[in-house]
């Protein structure tokens, strides 16, 4: 009898110890800042060629002295990330940084429609993208916009397809981290 307790308990130890190592495995196998795992997640999703769009940017190009119809445009290309229109020009990805350093850029400047910027920018900034369709239309709009009217807000899988058609791997990673898929 007090063989089969010690026998009981060595086996509940060792099945205990193989979920502590197999969790401290898969947990330490992967980290946010693995960048060969997110080129790895960027090369393997499926690239759709009805997203591929002209005049791509990977980075914003503002510096401190943008003026206001360079910042309207780069907003603008910013939201085509994740809105549907029949035509689209221009991109540049939306991510936490891109929209931080355009706020940056915004708050720092004397522009007549700075207060209406920020707030869309805080909106970004805050994740709150559900107004998104309104603000590519306002930008559109005063960007001179005649073709490429937004009608719908893109799925996830949609905008991670489109990021991995458009936009260089790193920053594709970015984005599909951004959007909640686990790499």
């Amino acid at each position: 009898m007090k063989n089969r307790k010690i026998i009981g308990y060595s086996v509940i130890g060792l099945i205990f110890s193989a979920m502590v190592f197999a969790g401290v495995f898969v947990l330490g196998s992967s980290t946010d800042t693995d960048t060969s795992a997110q080129k790895e997640v960027a090369r393997n999703v499926k690239t759709d060629p009805d997203l591929k769009i002209e005049g791509v940017m990977n980075v914003t190009g503002l510096d401190s002295g943008a003026d206001q119809e360079r910042i309207i445009v780069v907003m603008h290309k910013m939201t085509h990330q994740k809105v549907i229109a029949d035509d689209k020009w221009g991109a540049i990805p939306m991510t936490k940084s891109t929209i931080q350093e355009v706020y940056d850029i915004v708050d720092g400047t004397d522009i007549a429609l700075k207060q209406e910027l920020l707030t869309i920018l805080t909106a970004w900034k805050e994740g709150r993208f559900d107004n998104i369709v309104q603000d590519h239309n306002y930008l559109w709009k005063i960007a001179g916009g005649d073709l490429g009217k937004a009608y719908g807000i893109m799925s996830k899988t949609q905008e991670m397809r489109y990021a991995a058609t458009n936009f260089e791997e790193e920053v594709a990673a970015v984005i599909y981290e951004e959007l909640g898929f686990r790499l």
